[in-house]
């Protein structure tokens, strides 16, 4: 598991582990890793080679304070065509929240000034902002504390790539705003099924007409065209 855990961070950093193993007298791990300088000018390069030139996709807030793991976070978004904007403080996070209107919002915990808690209470407490989805994305391992002061999601650095790609795109699909303007047709003959549906589709802030057969569902569609 130790070992599992440092290749994770030296790959991160853009480094490489070696093993030299000899019988009868054991193995020996080296780690490599590149200079600040050459870190960057890897970073610059790999973004320049597969981010589109002008992403155009949602755009994503990422609040994180340490310059190198913003870099990072910044060229995998722009990279699948999310445009980014960075905030390196709570404080400039919730400047940019509300004047910027991100479609989501990744947040570290351990931020300068205001950490990241005080930051997600304030983004939900705020009628401006408390529908964007938040993405706590830390080395905190406290899920609980995110869950229950509103986050959509909880992650422990180092994070999943793929995983973290995948709840922004779920999230970012559409915005609250435009979901209330989306009408489900919900049909099931099974009333208490209805009502599972309606409440989580309800929750996202769909607005959800019910059919408990197919004759009116066929009604329905023609009718308010869901």
């Amino acid at each position: 598991l130790g070992l599992a855990l440092v290749h994770r961070y030296v790959v991160l950093h853009g480094g490489r582990i070696g093993l030299d193993s000899v019988p009868g007298h054991g193995s020996r791990f080296h780690v490599m890793l590149p200079l600040p300088g050459e870190m960057q000018t890897q970073q610059e390069s790999a973004a320049a080679q597969a981010a589109p030139e002008k992403p155009d996709g949602p755009l994503v807030l990422v609040v994180e304070d340490d310059q190198q793991a913003a870099d990072l976070l910044r060229h995998m978004l722009q990279r699948q065509g999310f445009r980014v904007e960075v905030a390196r403080s709570g404080a400039e996070a919730l400047v940019k929240a509300t004047t910027l209107q991100p479609a989501a919002i990744t947040l570290d915990v351990i931020l300068p000034g205001m950490d990241g808690w005080g930051v997600l209470q304030a983004l939900k407490r705020d009628v401006r902002t408390r529908d964007v989805p938040v993405v706590v994305v830390t080395i905190v391992d406290d899920p609980q504390t995110a869950y229950a002061l509103g986050a959509s999601d909880f992650f422990v650095k180092p994070v999943d790539r793929k995983m973290l790609l995948d709840r922004l795109a779920r999230y970012t699909f559409t915005t609250r705003a435009e979901v209330r303007a989306v009408k489900v047709l919900a049909v099931d003959d099974d009333a208490d099924a209805l009502a599972l549906i309606r409440e989580s589709l309800g929750s996202e802030g769909f607005t959800v007409v019910e059919a408990p057969g197919g004759r009116r569902a066929l009604e329905i569609a023609q009718s308010d065209q869901p």
